[in-house]
């Protein structure tokens, strides 16, 4: 008996722990489609990592974080907005 299981996003049967690459070939896919003068020629593994580090700049550069780390609140804050008629 074998076990498998399949890809949510195009059925493909995978085995335990492997990862489907169908939406990673999609992404690379349109990111060549939109930007040709940049990711054309460039194998998927090359487009991934060139996303990657334009995500971590805009992670970085977010307003409530300072160099990569997020901002640290040093009271109690509570979310909860009780009203009352």
């Amino acid at each position: 008996m074998s076990y498998f299981k399949a890809c949510p996003h195009c059925g493909a049967h995978l085995d335990p722990g492997e990862v489907c690459d169908c939406t990673l070939t999609q992404v690379c896919a349109e990111a060549r489609e939109t930007f040709p003068e940049r990711f054309t020629g460039k194998t998927d593994r090359e487009v991934v990592a060139e996303i990657a580090s334009v995500v971590k700049r805009a992670a970085q550069g977010a307003t409530n974080t300072q160099d990569g780390e997020t901002e640290h609140v040093d009271h109690a804050v509570s979310a909860s907005n009780n009203t009352r008629n």
